[in-house]
């Protein structure tokens, strides 16, 4: 692990670790006293707090579109003469192959 750069400006510690761009700022997950920091492990600090919070929104908004979506299409499926009055429906579905006495064969494969 390479090593991190302490730099006191304005009385405000920045951490500095160098890449292959240059130095960056880090947000290290010990705090001073050795104490764990959760806010710093999670989020990295509040740059990527904000990156996630938009990311998991535009996650959250696509999934509740797409939800939205296929409920109408199953309420289409399920009921289409709400949908389009013109169509023809019948109120007694057709479940058996006889037709006023005459037998019916459909065939739906070709």
């Amino acid at each position: 692990m390479e090593k991190i750069r302490r730099i006191i400006v304005d009385e405000d510690i920045i951490n500095l670790k160098k890449d292959f761009l240059g130095y960056r700022i880090v947000h290290p997950i010990r705090n001073d006293d050795g104490t764990f920091n959760t806010f710093n492990f999670i989020t990295g600090g509040w740059r990527n707090l904000i990156t996630l919070i938009i990311i998991l929104t535009i996650i959250g908004v696509a999934l509740y579109g797409f939800m939205q979506v296929t409920d109408s299409c199953r309420d289409l499926a399920e009921n289409p003469c709400d949908y389009f009055p013109d169509l023809y429906c019948q109120e007694n579905q057709f479940d058996s192959g006889f037709y006023n006495g005459i037998e019916i064969e459909i065939d739906l494969a070709r």
